[in-house]
């Protein structure tokens, strides 16, 4: 199973099994406070759902470092 893990590359002209990406939120100096996963749609979809779903999942999660960045300190 550890080769489905992480994969380096995808063919675009296959179909996966998308289970699930996960990005870190970071606030600053303080590094990481969570991580947001996001999971895939049942059943194989192309490279293009999983890029769409990776760069909304990483969207979100630059947001949410963003306004961890704003809140005043302790």
């Amino acid at each position: 199973m550890l080769p489905l893990y992480n994969v380096r590359s995808l063919d675009t002209a296959l179909q996966y099994e998308f289970r699930s990406v996960t990005a870190p939120v970071l606030a600053g100096r303080h590094g990481l406070q969570f991580t947001f996963t996001l999971w895939g749609p049942a059943g194989k979809v192309g490279v293009d759902v999983i890029g769409r779903y990776t760069r909304e999942l990483l969207a979100t999660t630059r947001r949410a470092s963003e306004l961890l960045e704003d809140e005043p300190a302790d």
